[in-house]
């Protein structure tokens, strides 16, 4: 058998597969998927042009998943709300209502997923996207809580303390 194109693209594209699958794995569960609560949070933060927002502490460029369920790697960017009581320097064991973390993942320079926590009265609304916006997991999935159970206030990518 003769391949058509470079071994390079034949492993991308696997390990593109690999990364969706976890993602699926991750974060999906038996419960229903709210996939037009989801859709309508990917359309805020993008109305929002979350790329300009500050980035995560410690997340100040790109770089490789710290061994969550997301994989490849990782931009991190938080709303005004987490970014002003980062930048007051104020010990916290919990994110305002309003506060919002969003992960881009990428395998090279491709977009795998993005990933979303949206902290509402009712807690975090939890949101995990492909990269070409399918809703993957949107509402309070058990795969999203349980690993992020041991972040503080379910943050685990940087300290609020």
């Amino acid at each position: 058998m003769r391949l058509s194109r470079p071994i390079a693209y034949y492993a991308r594209r696997l390990s593109s597969g690999l990364i969706a699958l976890a993602l699926l794995v991750a974060c999906g569960d038996d419960a229903a998927v709210d996939t037009d609560g989801g859709r309508e949070l990917l359309a805020r933060v993008q109305a929002e042009s979350y790329r300009s927002w500050p980035r995560a502490p410690g997340w100040e460029s790109r770089l490789p998943s710290i061994g969550g369920g997301h994989g490849g790697q990782l931009d991190i960017y938080v709303n005004e709300p987490i970014a002003e009581l980062l930048d007051n320097g104020r010990a916290e064991s919990a994110l305002p209502q309003g506060s919002t973390i969003v992960k881009d993942v990428w395998n090279g320079n491709e977009l795998h997923a993005v990933a979303i926590m949206d902290k509402r009265s009712d807690g975090w609304y939890w949101a995990e996207f492909s990269g070409s916006g399918e809703v993957l997991a949107a509402g309070h999935p058990h795969g999203c809580t349980d690993c992020h159970r041991r972040g503080v206030d379910y943050v685990r990518a940087f300290p609020l303390r």
